[in-house]
């Protein structure tokens, strides 16, 4: 199943997975930037997208993430053994198949490190509920 969204409404979704416990990725070649909160919101204008903290007096003031509207175009859930799934976003469907995803959007960890990996089922059962409401495969409009 192929849902068709908006690269907003699929992040403003996988948000409520960030505040939770997960994690927002952007990379490039360089590095990457890692952004999580549980008080992260985004806004959406004629060319953007910000994810930002809500706690902040604006959106400018503390770490924050800009997006170019409509730069994603295809996104897929990305599942690795030992490893907490993803949403992996790119410009392409044909770039999909890269396991570097551009930016990507992490659900709350499966596994307690502090505790020798120990299976969190909490985030385990929250991330199958999701894929049977969501499905693993997007193209956004």
């Amino acid at each position: 199943m192929e849902e068709n969204l908006t690269d907003d409404q699929l992040i403003e979704n996988m948000l409520s997975y960030v505040r939770k416990g997960g994690m927002i990725l952007l990379r490039n070649e360089q590095g990457a930037m890692e952004l999580r909160g549980e008080d992260l919101v985004l806004r959406a204008s004629e060319e953007w997208l910000t994810i930002y903290h809500s706690t902040a007096e604006s959106s400018e003031s503390q770490s924050h993430l800009h997006l170019r509207k409509r730069s994603f175009r295809y996104a897929r859930v990305m599942e690795k053994e030992g490893a907490t799934p993803f949403v992996a976003f790119w410009r392409t469907k044909e770039e999909g198949t890269d396991t570097s995803p551009p930016f990507a959007i992490y659900f709350p960890s499966f596994y307690d490190w502090a505790k020798d990996k120990a299976p969190i089922e909490e985030n385990q059962r929250l991330f199958q509920e999701w894929l049977e409401q969501h499905g693993r495969e997007f193209t956004m409009r």
